[in-house]
């Protein structure tokens, strides 16, 4: 008889496992990956948003900066350029130079992308530097300056509206120019405060007009669970309910008066014009910014004061 320490042994050797519990092994890691995943996408989801909301803050900070060093108004208009962010400069070999912004923010190339986006075309091509003269540069700014509010004065209080496209009623609804004040009161939703920089649709129309600034049918960004970032004329920032369409932030994605546009905020002036329907006291910020409310070009920088 064998001595009972040199018996052999039935069954594995050592702490090998067999391919049957190998294989439940990977299947749970799998089942474990496939059910993080999703709350790990969202985690970095959320914070990529905080992070973008925290750049749109430091935006309204540097506004309010600037406005106090400016008689209380903030950003210039350039026709035809950026004015607050690159101005043209014809001694400089790129045509343009620093805009006013360089000398308000610190790090402008970081604080002006959207960490989700990070200035990126709509089939992810990299953005130039801000400084370059823009030749061949595609998305410069995820944040734009809204058109009409140029050279407002941030010590004035005043009032914007705009069509909520989240509501079913005003889906489909165009825009006009101006409305009296019943219609403006039927249509027209009131903001808590005056948004001046907004958080712009990639492609409609940061990439296809990069030109800083926030006009006409320019689009709010949804990339965040369906809402763009906005600041405020008071240096706040916050998160809007900005996009009501069902087609994804992308080539085509523009949907005629279903999407939330710039041609849909307004502000209430006095009544200086009528027609068929009354006095007019709500006014399209956009399309009155270059017609200062019929008062001529020079009113054109910080026309909107008028709305008080």
């Amino acid at each position: 008889m064998q001595p009972t320490s040199q018996r052999s042994h039935s069954g594995r050797a050592g702490n090998a496992f067999t391919l049957i519990e190998l294989l439940v092994v990977i299947a749970i890691i799998a089942l474990l990956i496939g059910i993080l995943l999703p709350s790990l996408g969202k985690a970095r989801a959320t914070a990529q948003q905080l992070v973008c909301l925290q750049r749109m803050k430091e935006l309204g900070t540097a506004t309010s900066f600037y406005a106090a060093d400016h008689d209380s108004r903030i950003w210039p208009m350039q026709t035809g350029t950026f004015g607050w962010a690159r101005i043209r400069d014809t001694d400089s070999p790129t045509g343009y130079t620093a805009g006013p912004v360089y000398h308000y923010v610190d790090r402008v190339d970081e604080i002006l992308e959207c960490p989700t986006n990070k200035r990126q075309t709509t089939d992810y091509q990299e953005r130039t530097d801000l400084y370059d003269d823009g030749s061949d540069t595609l998305i410069d700014f995820d944040y734009t300056l809204i058109t009409g509010v140029q050279g407002a004065r941030a010590d004035l209080e005043r009032t914007m509206y705009y069509i909520d496209r989240t509501d079913s009623e005003l889906s489909g609804h165009r825009a006009r120019p101006f409305y009296n004040d019943l219609n403006g009161k039927r249509r027209l939703t009131r903001l808590r405060v005056m948004p001046v920089f907004v958080e712009e649709h990639t492609e409609w129309y940061n990439q296809q007009y990069p030109d800083g600034q926030w006009g006409n049918l320019d689009q709010f960004a949804a990339r965040h669970n369906g809402k763009g970032h906005a600041t405020n004329i008071d240096g706040s920032a916050e998160l809007f309910n900005s996009y009501a369409g069902q087609i994804p932030d992308g080539p085509n994605a523009q949907e005629p008066n279903i999407d939330l546009v710039a041609n849909d905020f307004y502000v209430k002036a006095p009544a200086i014009r009528a027609n068929s329907f009354g006095p007019v006291q709500y006014y399209q910020v956009y399309a009155q910014h270059n017609q200062a409310l019929g008062r001529g070009a020079a009113f054109t920088h910080g026309w909107i004061d008028i709305a008080r």
